[in-house]
């Protein structure tokens, strides 16, 4: 689905606590720039403006200070959150870093789902609705099973809540379906699911990719349990084994 990425600057002195964050943070679709220090940040903005500024710990305390109150000072940019990823959190910690400026905390080891449902909040527009489901791009071929007929579709992406699926005809929005998701080469899902919407069929299709949505609804427990695994798996498995990980065990 071609649509506008969302950019995010992260920047953070330690090398690997910046680089899994950005391996991170492109694996849930945004759009990430890197930066080494504050000095970068405020450059990068001066070419582009993100949507958010995650500014890591490691940072010396006064060049993060000085870069979230540039920021916060500045007329064109001050509507942008600055938020700080920090090794611990509590109470105390946590309010110093609000008196000084900053939108919010993220602390390591980070809780994929907190991290995304903080991430929202801050991203979304003043009354929109918050994506409460992780996502992950999933370019792999599913099973629809619809009316008594079996037919396979390339997905675009998943997440708990649902999947996309690319398509030039799509089912009748409201059609009931069932999902298959093959993991590996034997382990099967299979998920009850709605057709709630249809994109790039007409007048948009030159900006997204055809297709329809599938909502996933009552879906067993253990498949709801093995679907949530799969997708963490997939965005943060491969992190999580680095010895030094800034990702829940």
């Amino acid at each position: 689905m071609r649509k506008e990425i969302i950019k995010i600057i992260v920047a953070g002195g330690h090398q690997t606590s910046l680089m899994q964050m950005v391996i991170l943070l492109r694996r849930l679709g945004y759009e990430v720039v890197p930066a080494e220090n504050g000095a970068e940040v405020l450059s990068i903005m001066e070419q582009s403006l993100p949507a958010l500024v995650i500014l890591d710990g490691h940072l010396p305390a006064k060049d993060g200070v000085s870069t979230s109150e540039f920021i916060k000072k500045h007329p064109e940019w001050c509507h942008i959150p600055v938020v700080m990823m920090a090794e611990r959190y509590s109470k105390t910690c946590h309010d110093e870093y609000i008196r000084f400026g900053y939108a919010g905390l993220l602390t390591t080891p980070l809780d994929l789902q907190k991290m995304h449902i903080l991430i929202q909040e801050f991203l979304a527009p003043p009354g929109g609705k918050i994506r409460q489901h992780l996502r992950t791009p999933f370019n792999h071929k599913v099973q629809l099973s619809h009316r008594g007929r079996t037919e396979k579709y390339w997905a675009l992406n998943l997440s708990q809540g649902g999947i996309y699926l690319r398509t030039q005809a799509p089912l009748s929005i409201g059609s009931e379906v069932a999902i298959t998701l093959i993991f590996g080469s034997a382990k099967r899902l299979e998920i009850p699911g709605v057709v709630i919407y249809h994109r790039g069929t007409f007048t948009d299709v030159f900006k997204v990719d055809p297709g329809m949505a599938i909502e996933f609804r009552d879906a067993e427990p253990e498949a709801s349990s093995t679907l949530a695994s799969f997708i963490s798996d997939m965005l943060i498995g491969d992190l999580k084994r680095h010895p030094e990980s800034i990702v829940s065990r």
